[in-house]
């Protein structure tokens, strides 16, 4: 240890210059630290192939670690409070179809409107289940780049070369811990369509491509986007620009045709939310804080920088521009992304950057970009449950009051040392069982809306999340309330899609900025019988306008860490309803169902009913084989973008309401008007 840290610490002066300065920013001299990092956390983590291998088959397998698959929440302690939000969308595909309506999000909303999430790859991931898509996406990646290495430099290194690049720690992280994004199944097939497109099968690839597109819409199109500049580019040099066009028209038909299905306001407010999403994700990837100024931090330095300097370095050795286009776009596109205009997670960005560089390294017959792509595999993302944390580390380090260089860098080996000792630290999480809280959320009756006190805080990323409490504790509530039919009003989906309620009502939600009785319209109107209270203040004011207290939870019963994790920063929460009013999805209060796209409402005569979900033209209602109107209703006069439905019964017995929607409706409906 005191030799490897003598002789990092007599490094020249770029390396000193690097530990001295702050490590969110851009200093020269960090990119060459960076690289010897790099390079001796590579040589310490690759001596853990074999461990790695074993640990990840551990893992994927059926009921392996000693979890059961039907209790199995994730693969890390961050993981288990996204992934349950993917199972649902799975179910959704599932139990609506691709042209159905999901009662439970955002006060109902259309699958059309789901145009980025690809019923193919969600269907799978219900029917397979987590471990055994990952498993696949895993082993698909695997295969890639076997075939790739086998036809770019020799079939005996193949398998040896695979096997490294799945044990590294962004192909580890991001088909286990990284957050259960269902896009990463495909990135092999995109290793394959790049190989191809790299080798001079332009055709094929864009074929190929097409293919991808129709299995998934957000793989696809982050390849096109990316890569597609630098192809174009060698398809005018090598003459193939015909083949090219050819090959992706049907993606993008397709593409198109998803875009159309959600309607231009849908695609809008999606659009705007890429814009300030942007701002937020960066910041959560820099340490909490919103980055600003031009120049890149250390995070994007670290995840763009090999991709770009295999790419660079290929397009010096081949004489070959486009490469260096190409290197550029993914820089730019990571930068971008983090600033200007949400593109895809990070986690996307890490395979489709090792699968480019593996591809290009093999359709070159180039063995130093695939070395410098293997070395760039081993980035050390800033996620502790997987990898090394570099960049956390050493803004750790240069706010830890360590004086010295050689005391900083000695630091920052040692604890890498540990890390790497210990990697690839993923594990077989298994749904917590605590009967209180299980006895918390059964006073929730069936069918219900609730809504969680919205708690503002101080973060940057609170404009895209309002409240990180709640969106990591309900995201894992996502396989328990949704059997029940409970919708959460108050979530992340229903922010994006309405942003004017949020931003007038449903974030303002508590004793200090709501009156009561604003706080009560906004609740009847919404159809929000039940709220989870986290404050005395806002308990207090319900309290007094005849609110009642039905059920409580101290969250000093939940494991320290798991609060920690949480960002639990309240001692617990209450459960109030209001009895004596009639509140609800469906009013007045009526026994009613609901069942893939229908809901049945055992109805009175004469009775107008009021459903509290948006409303929709698909919409019909009938009662004992007479067609009825479906009349949109506007619960609040300062949100006019929201409509909710009115149905008048004509009789006793069951008044049913059905979406119905099928391909190409939207298109048959213009013309039919015209």
């Amino acid at each position: 240890m005191k030799v490897l840290v003598s002789v990092f610490a007599r490094l020249p002066g770029w390396l000193k210059a690097a530990a001295s300065v702050s490590p969110s920013r851009l200093a020269i001299g960090a990119v060459p630290a960076a690289a010897c990092l790099f390079s001796f956390f590579t040589i310490l983590t690759a001596l853990r192939i074999p461990a790695t291998l074993a640990r990840m088959v551990t893992v994927l397998r059926p009921n392996g670690a000693g979890v059961r698959d039907e209790d199995f929440m994730g693969f890390s302690n961050v993981d288990t409070l996204i992934r349950p939000a993917y199972r649902r969308i799975g179910s959704n595909f599932a139990l609506h179809g691709r042209y159905g309506y999901t009662w439970g999000d955002a006060f109902g909303l259309t699958m059309r409107e789901r145009f980025g999430n690809s019923s193919i790859t969600y269907r799978l991931l219900h029917r397979l289940g987590d471990r055994a898509v990952n498993a696949l996406g895993w082993g698909l990646f695997i295969a890639a780049t076997a075939a790739a290495v086998a036809l770019g430099f020799t079939v005996y290194a193949a398998p040896l070369a695979a096997l490294a690049f799945a044990a590294t720690p962004v192909i580890v992280f991001s088909y286990t811990s990284g957050g259960g994004k269902t896009e990463t199944l495909w990135y092999g097939p995109v290793l394959m369509v790049l190989f191809l497109a790299f080798s001079g099968n332009t055709l094929a690839a864009a074929l190929l491509w097409s293919l991808l597109a129709v299995a998934n819409l957000m793989a696809s199109l982050l390849t096109a986007a990316i890569t597609g500049p630098a192809l174009l580019v060698w398809a005018l040099q090598h003459g193939d620009a015909g083949d090219l066009i050819i090959g992706v028209l049907p993606g993008l038909a397709l593409h198109l045709l998803r875009f159309s299905k959600a309607g231009f306001a849908y695609f809008a407010k999606t659009v705007r939310y890429c814009q300030f999403a942007s701002h937020d994700v960066g910041a959560a990837l820099n340490g909490g804080k919103v980055l600003k100024g031009r120049l890149p931090v250390l995070d994007e330095i670290v995840a763009a920088g090999p991709v770009a300097l295999s790419l660079t370095a290929g397009a010096w050795m081949n004489q070959d521009p486009a490469a260096a286009l190409l290197g550029f776009t993914c820089f730019f596109s990571y930068y971008a992304s983090r600033r200007f205009f949400f593109l895809s997670d990070f986690q996307s960005f890490d395979l489709l950057f090792s699968a480019i560089g593996i591809a290009y390294a093999c359709a070159t017959g180039n063995p130093w970009c695939l070395l410098i792509s293997f070395i760039g595999a081993h980035r050390m993302r800033d996620n502790h449950h997987c990898s090394v944390p570099l960049s956390q580390t050493m803004q750790s380090l240069a706010e830890s009051g360590i004086a010295t260089v050689r005391d900083r860098w000695y630091a920052i080996l040692r604890y890498g040392l540990e890390m790497s000792d210990a990697f690839p630290l993923i594990r077989a999480v298994a749904r917590p069982k605590i009967p209180a809280l299980d006895a918390f959320f059964a006073a929730i009756p069936d069918r219900s809306r609730i809504a969680v006190e919205t708690v503002r805080t101080s973060t940057a990323m609170q404009q895209a999340y309002p409240d990180l409490w709640m969106r990591g504790f309900w995201f894992m509530t996502d396989d328990l309330l949704p059997k029940r039919d409970i919708e959460l009003a108050t979530k992340e989906y229903t922010f994006t899609l309405e942003h004017e309620l949020s931003m007038a009502r449903l974030l303002k939600l508590n004793g200090t900025q709501t009156s009561p009785e604003r706080f009560f319209e906004t609740c009847s109107a919404a159809g929000i019988g039940h709220i989870v209270v986290l404050s005395r203040a806002t308990m207090d004011m319900l309290s007094q306008s005849g609110w009642k207290a039905v059920a409580g939870f101290e969250f000093s019963q939940m494991d320290k860490p798991l609060r920690d994790l949480l960002n639990v920063s309240v001692p617990g929460m209450i459960l109030m309803s209001r009895a004596d009013a009639d509140i609800g999805i469906v009013t007045p209060q009526a026994p009613w169902h609901r069942k893939g796209n229908r809901l049945v409402i055992e109805a009175a005569a004469g009775t107008t009913y009021t459903i509290r979900y948006r409303h929709f033209p698909e919409f019909r209602a009938e009662q004992g084989g007479v067609r009825l109107p479906v009349v949109p209703y506007q619960p609040f006069d300062d949100v006019p973008s929201l409509s909710f439905m009115q149905v008048t019964a004509v009789g006793d017995g069951p008044l049913t309401l059905r979406y119905v929607d099928y391909p190409g409706r939207v298109i048959l409906n213009r013309f039919l008007r015209r």
